[in-house]
């Protein structure tokens, strides 16, 4: 989690397998151990705060091809720590 921006508006894909393992997968799949480090990371709260922290915006495919805030408006309609517009208030408290 040591990412450095050169300037606000860079855009880092960073890609994960998380989800569940069925009997199949568990049998014919050789990335069992990288899925369950996968949802592990996905759901730790260090790495949420660090997104937190670092105001980082969570995006999804969509939203980086056609210029959409899908993801960022159900963070919002959830009202997720991890909405953009809830990271910033918080740390402006913080200020």
């Amino acid at each position: 989690m040591s990412v450095r921006w050169e300037n606000d508006n860079e855009i880092w894909r960073v890609g994960g397998h998380p989800g569940y393992l069925d009997e199949y997968i568990l049998a014919e799949s050789t990335c069992n151990v990288h899925r369950v480090k996968d949802i592990e990371a996905v759901c730790s709260e260090e790495v949420k705060q660090w997104i937190i922290e670092n105001e980082i915006e969570l995006i999804n495919q969509r939203d980086v091809l056609f210029n959409t805030s899908e993801y960022q408006n159900h963070l919002k309609h959830i009202n997720s720590p991890l909405y953009i517009g809830n990271i910033k208030k918080e740390n402006d408290k913080r200020k």
